[in-house]
């Protein structure tokens, strides 16, 4: 008796593979309709989203943003923001060729 084949015949190799894709994608809807994907602009990620509602509640409390504050000199050892001078700890103007 000959050894049974372990190899897949054509049939058989497509199949399986509509099954994986069946898998991945979900369960096919009835009818032959195809199915539509939603496509999702950046202002429907979560995070955009929760930066927006804290924007808008420091905007309500009449506060400026704490983490986006520009510097009115070149960033060095030290930057002045608001008219006050502040040791820079995170400046990045090593050679001090930063603009």
């Amino acid at each position: 008796m000959p050894a049974p084949s372990t190899e897949m015949t054509v049939e058989e190799k497509r199949a399986l593979a509509r099954q994986l894709l069946a898998r991945k994608s979900g369960p096919a809807k009835s009818g032959g309709s195809s199915q539509t994907h939603q496509r999702l602009g950046l202002e429907d990620d979560p995070g955009v989203k929760m930066l927006a509602l804290q924007k808008a509640e420091l905007a309500r409390l009449g506060l400026s943003n704490p983490y986006f504050r520009g510097h009115e000199t070149v960033s060095g050892d030290t930057v002045v923001m608001g008219g006050r001078s502040f040791v820079n700890f995170s400046g990045y103007n090593y050679l001090g060729l930063s603009g």
